[in-house]
């Protein structure tokens, strides 16, 4: 026959094993969310990057259009 003791043991033991689970839980809830903040971080800076090279691009391309027209006058 199992006293209270017992019970209170086997609870007790119950109760760890669930709190472990939950905790590997939101651990791995923490580092998925972290993977996606760090992907989505990555592809900000490329984007900005592009933005960047875009920008660039058409300011050259406008300044030959300028050397252009001044080259026609």
């Amino acid at each position: 026959m199992l006293e209270l003791s017992d019970f209170v043991s086997l609870y007790q033991a119950y109760e760890t094993t669930l709190n472990s689970k939950n905790k590997t839980i939101e651990n791995e809830e923490v580092r998925r969310m972290n993977k996606q903040d760090e992907k989505q971080r990555k592809k900000d800076i490329k984007e900005k990057e592009n933005n960047a090279l875009e920008k660039r691009r058409l300011e050259r391309a406008n300044e030959r259009r300028k050397v252009i027209k001044k080259t026609l006058r």
